[in-house]
Order: structure tokens, then C-alpha cells, then sequence
């Protein structure tokens, strides 16, 4: 028996997958399980020797090509299935019933494109499957009034049912990061689903490829906008979020992680009347140690993003904060709202997406800095044990049939 994970998003050191690549194999080492990765297959050399990794996917799951729009949708199901499916044909070969096959970030092209590619196989050959959404599709449509989704399931559901034709429901495992996109998925594709840990992992100092990228430790920063900055994660509302803020409370210190220049001089003009706020940008990707080290450095995570977007799905960054014992601003009906709300992680959450109901949930924070630094380090712990991709192989392990335990225990 062994794990095989389909990690197609596994290229470079400044996403979540790299740090998660190098999770998998820590955790499947220190339980004696054969673990094999298979990534894009224009993975970083150095990367794909430090994790092991097979170079093998074309694509990252974002739509490639150009597609007419009446048809973009199908076309993208379609097409990247098939690319998906042939793939795995040419490339995973001495499949085994007792293997489980790991997608961890499954949309509906992956679960189609693994009915392709396990109607390819005898059926004695087929593994185990196990899927892991992050996210509903975002071609669904938010519906205000109610807080659901709307729109066509067809593609989610026709893939599960392939795949519920090829193996039997009990060697498929449906997973979810969340309890509401348990509900919203099972719903959609008609199969059972269960919420699972985040594969997310804490680095104390310096991560294993601190050789790659050490850095200087960064100073001290009272508030840190960090990850890719984009629309859905505030970059429109940010640079008047933190004009209030500074007016309010000058001489705090800020860090700002940009994606490109034109985001970075928004938010230098934005403060250009504050003298007493000094702020530090970065602009484009963090090396993952310093990435660390940088969140080890803040008072507070501000993560002005749309709730629309979060509602369903959860925040790695969040998920970092409560490990680092950060105080946090977010958005209400977010997942990250909930953490709040039932215990895990300490902050302030804003009302509505605007500039001044954020700035005063920041200032809020801000003046009550220590009492949730002191109330998520509380929980840090106890977060690491529960949120983890240790604990996800741990259980994946329970949740798998009990003869893959026997094997492990052989």
C-alpha cells in the first residue's frame, strides 16, 4: 500500500503547496507510509528533488485555452478531463488495489478526469480514491437574500457518478475543509461528504529549505496584509482602509505584501498624509521561510476579504495566524468569522465590505492587541494538533477501510 497524491498545483516555493508537499512527506515518513507526489511538470528542479516529486501534469486546474464563451464551460469539463485522465494512463502505471489516490484540491474536472483514467484500468487494478474540496465552483452564483450558491451542478455530479460506476462507494472518500461545503457539495454531487483537517503546516525558525531561502529576520510590524493581494482579498478597498486606520491611530507600523508595483504605490499614496505610519511593501511572491518569519513578526492579520468568497471556503493565512498567535480582522459570514465565534483564534470581525466598517474593526483590534495575541496563543496548540496535514494523514488512516490499517500494521 501507498499514498499517491496528484498535487498538479506543486511548481514553486511561494504557494501553499510547497509547504504542504513538504507536510505530506514528513507526516507519511513518521508513519512508514510509501508516499509518491506527482506535480506539474514544470516543478522547480530543486523543488522536485527536495520533496520527490514526479514531474507530470500539464496544467495547474486553472482553464487553459481559448474557448468560445457559450461553450467556455463545457469545453473546459471536457478538454482538461481528457488531458487529466490521459495523463495519469501514460504517466501512473503498477496501479494497486491497495494504493489511495489523493486529490487534494478536487474540482469536477479532476473528479471526471479520474473516471477517465480509472475506466482505463482492470478492474482489480483500480485504487482508492480520495477527494478534498476547498472551495464550491465560482461559477455559481451568490445568492444574497438566502446565503446559498446557485447554479448548474451537472458537471460535479456527472463526475461522481462516473466515478461511482467504476469503484465501489466504499473505496471513494468525498472530503470537505469545512462543515457548510460538506452540506453545499453533498448536495450538488449527491455522495456523502465529511469535513477533514487543512493541509496546512508550522514551521518554528527556519523551514527544511531555509539553505534555499534564508533571509534576514524582518522587523516588527504592528499590522501585515500578506498572501496574493487580489480583488477577492481586498486589494479595491485596502489603500482607504488603511488611510483610516493611520489617521486614527498614527505610528503603527505596517507591512504590506503587493502583488505588483501599481498595488504597492496605491497604497504609499494612500498614506502619503500620515507621516508618523511607516510602511513596508513586498511586492510579488515570499520565499515560504520568510513568508514564516514574517508572520511571526506581526501583532495583527488583516484580511479585508469578500465574503462571498470565504463563506464556503477556508483561509490558510487564517489558519497560520491562530498557529502564530496573531490577533485577526475578518469578514463576517466567513469561515474565518466562525473560527472566531465558536473559539479558535481571537480578532475582530467587520460588519460589511467598506473602507470604514473595516478601519474600525482594525482600530478595534489594534487597541486590544495584547488580550487576542494572549487568547489565540491560548489555542495555538491545540490548533496545530487539530489543523494540520499530520492530522488529515491521521485521519485519512481511520476513515480508510480496515484492511489498509492491516497493511500499515504488516
Amino acid at each position: 500500500m501507498q499514498f499517491v497524491l496528484f498535487q498538479n498545483c506543486l511548481i514553486d516555493r511561494h504557494t501553499h503547496h510547497y509547504a504542504e508537499a513538504l507536510g505530506w512527506r514528513k507526516a507519511c515518513r513518521e508513519r512508514g507510509i510509501p508516499l509518491r507526489i506527482l506535480a506539474h511538470i514544470d516543478i522547480e528542479e530543486s523543488i522536485r528533488k527536495e520533496v520527490d516529486a514526479v514531474p507530470v501534469f500539464p496544467f495547474d486546474g486553472h482553464p487553459t485555452g481559448q474557448f468560445e464563451p457559450a461553450t467556455f464551460r463545457l469545453r473546459c469539463f471536457i478538454e482538461m478531463s481528457q488531458i487529466y485522465g490521459r495523463t495519469l494512463h501514460q504517466v501512473v502505471t503498477g496501479a494497486s488495489r491497495e494504493d489511495v489516490v489523493i486529490v487534494p484540491y478536487a474540482t469536477e474536472i479532476e473528479v471526471y478526469g479520474m473516471a477517465l483514467w480509472l475506466r482505463s484500468l482492470a478492474a482489480a487494478e483500480r485504487p482508492r480514491v480520495v477527494f478534498i474540496f476547498h472551495a464550491p465552483d465560482f461559477g455559481w452564483q451568490w445568492n444574497t437574500g438566502d446565503g446559498k450558491f446557485l447554479g448548474n451542478v451537472a458537471f460535479h455530479r456527472y463526475g461522481a457518478e462516473m466515478v461511482g460506476n467504476l469503484i465501489s462507494p466504499d473505496r471513494i472518500l468525498f472530503f470537505a475543509t469545512n462543515e457548510a461545503l460538506c452540506e453545499l457539495m453533498s448536495d450538488a454531487m449527491q455522495v456523502p461528504f465529511a469535513r477533514c483537517p487543512i493541509t496546512v503546516d508550522y514551521f518554528e525558525g527556519k523551514t527544511p529549505s531555509a539553505s534555499v531561502d534564508d533571509v534576514t529576520a524582518p522587523r516588527h510590524a504592528h499590522i501585515g496584509i500578506v498572501g496574493d493581494l487580489r480583488r477577492e482579498k481586498g486589494s479595491d478597498i485596502l489603500p482607504e482602509v488603511l488611510r483610516l486606520f493611520a489617521q486614527a491611530r498614527p505610528g503603527k507600523r505596517i507591512f504590506a505584501q503587493v502583488k505588483n508595483a501599481e498595488h504597492g504605490n496605491r497604497l504609499a499614496q494612500a498614506l502619503s498624509a500620515c507621516p508618523e505610519t511607516e510602511l513596508e511593501t513586498h511586492m510579488g511572491s515570499l520565499p515560504q521561510n520568510s513568508y514564516i518569519q514574517r508572520l511571526q513578526s506581526l501583532d495583527i492579520l488583516l484580511l479585508p476579504y469578500l465574503r462571498s468568497r470565504y463563506a464556503y471556503r477556508v483561509s490558510a493565512v487564517y489558519a497560520e495566524a491562530v498557529a502564530y498567535g496573531l490577533a485577526t480582522v475578518v469578514p463576517a459570514g466567513s469561515w474565518m468569522a466562525h473560527q472566531i465565534e465558536i473559539g479558535w483564534g481571537a480578532g475582530v470581525i467587520f460588519a460589511e465590505y467598506s473602507a470604514p466598517s473595516i478601519a474600525n474593526s482594525l482600530i478595534d483590534a489594534s487597541d486590544n492587541t495584547q488580550a487576542l495575541k494572549s487568547k489565540t496563543q491560548q489555542q495555538s496548540s491545540a490548533w496545530r494538533q487539530k489543523e494540520s496535514t499530520s492530522a488529515l494523514v491521521d485521519f485519512l488512516l481511520t476513515q480508510l477501510h480496515s484492511d489498509v490499517q492491516q497493511v500499515i500494521a504488516d
